[in-house]
């Protein structure tokens, strides 16, 4: 929120100034100036969600280990469980590099979608 908040206060007041004057309406303003302004900080805060759903750690771990049976288990809970708890070293990076390949990816997607969309 406080990023949308950085992003709101970034558009100029001149731009809605202007909007009033030409007789915009609540709506109007809303989705002609505030939303497209603003597409800058949603894309990115979509990476940062992709990036940050990724690294989903330390709540499961802490709260059920990845239970029960494997419930709440995430790529990275069964990294930790394969390299650490099972000594399985290959097994653990195999597992880290297809969790890089998959953030890759759907960055990927995101940047083609957000090109497309300005395009």
């Amino acid at each position: 929120m406080i990023i949308y908040y950085a992003g709101l206060m970034s558009i100029s007041d001149d731009i809605y100034e202007a909007a009033k004057i030409d007789g915009c309406g609540f709506w109007n303003t809303l989705f002609r100036i505030t939303i497209p302004n603003l597409s800058g900080t949603t894309n990115t805060l979509i990476l940062l969600g992709i990036v940050g759903s990724l690294k989903t750690f330390d709540i499961v771990i802490q709260t059920t280990g990845g239970g029960p049976g494997r419930s709440t288990e995430f790529l990275n809970t069964y990294l930790y469980k394969a390299g650490v708890q099972q000594f399985n070293g290959g097994l653990s990076a195999a597992i880290g590099v297809m969790v890089l390949i998959i953030a890759v990816m759907l960055s990927l997607i995101q940047l083609a979608f957000n090109k497309r969309a300005n395009n």
